[in-house]
């Protein structure tokens, strides 16, 4: 049996007060006298937040993985630009150094992990036409030869026998709850079908990201006396919500936070999976009529009809 697997990450928006930046970051600082010394990047409440998600997820990796090979894959914004959001830094160089640190932990973690491939994102965010993305990777093959890193626009790679087709941008989740993953299946369908026209087989898994939403949705699809199968996954983010974020997708208060991981085996897909934390960002608060305002610790399960749920 020929086993390996993918891990995916996206968003993460190094750069950004919101976004990842991994303990022990360094950067050149210049003093008064001229001198250059080290400096030590300080996490904020929100990325020791975001380093916790990051350490679990390299977990549930490992765990997955059970030793075999990992394909690695960041599927676009590994920066934050700066256009965009209040920064640690709008320098192009300083956030190029955050991201680069994010992805040496990825292969410092694990060592089976031998093909990375970077998808560039949204030149907002990545100065340009994924520039910065495009230095990443390239610092980060210097920095491991041992290991394939190449940067794309859109790839369709082959993975163990399974296509798959990787871009950062893709379709929305949907503007309703009711409505959530609709807008993935037209766009699966339709580029399903294209490729069919053209007499090509669709890939088995299409990965998109840009939305820091988490969808999956597969179609089936009968084709003379063959099935043919494909899966979407938009990816959910490392990165909470800025004010730019808020205003355009008009106010999210359930921030989701993750990374998406499959496995292939003999040439087949067999099995996509999320893992995720979901956190409600907004202020609660119960005014009682006095003079206190007190913390909101939750709405009794009896009060709205039903349980109460989790965070995954």
């Amino acid at each position: 049996m020929n086993r390996k697997i993918g891990f995916i990450l996206a968003d993460t928006h190094g750069g950004s007060d919101l976004g990842m930046l991994s303990p022990g970051t360094q950067i050149d600082m210049e003093l008064p006298d001229g001198r250059v010394e080290k400096r030590t990047l300080e996490l904020n409440p929100v990325q020791l937040y975001l380093n916790k998600i990051f350490e679990w997820l390299l977990g549930v990796a490992i765990q997955f993985a059970q030793g075999d090979e990992i394909l690695f894959i960041h599927d676009g914004d590994l920066t934050q630009g700066n256009r965009h959001g209040s920064l640690i830094s709008p320098s192009e160089t300083i956030q190029e150094i955050i991201a680069l640190k994010t992805l040496s932990r990825v292969l410092e973690a694990l060592p089976t992990c031998r093909t990375v491939r970077i998808l560039k994102g949204t030149g907002a965010h990545v100065f340009g036409s994924g520039d910065s993305e495009a230095m990443v990777g390239k610092l980060l093959g210097q920095q491991y030869p041992d290991r394939d890193v190449r940067v794309f626009y859109h790839n369709l790679i082959t993975f163990n026998g399974v296509p798959c087709d990787i871009s950062h941008h893709g379709p929305p989740p949907g503007r309703r709850t009711w409505l959530e993953g609709n807008e993935a299946r037209y766009y699966l369908r339709s580029l399903m079908l294209a490729e069919l026209v053209d007499g090509r087989v669709p890939a088995r898994l299409m990965v998109r990201a840009h939305y820091h939403t988490y969808v999956k949705e597969t179609i089936s699809m009968q084709v003379n006396s063959s099935e043919v199968q494909s899966t979407i996954v938009v990816c959910p983010s490392l990165c909470m919500v800025d004010d730019y974020a808020r205003k355009v997708v008009k106010s999210p208060y359930k921030i989701s936070l993750g990374g998406i991981f499959f496995e292939t085996i003999d040439g087949r897909l067999t099995d996509v999976q999320v893992a995720i934390k979901t956190t409600d960002v907004r202020t609660k608060e119960i005014i009682d009529g006095s003079d206190r305002i007190e913390p909101d610790r939750g709405v009794p399960a009896a009060a709205h009809g039903g349980g109460g749920t989790g965070t995954g």
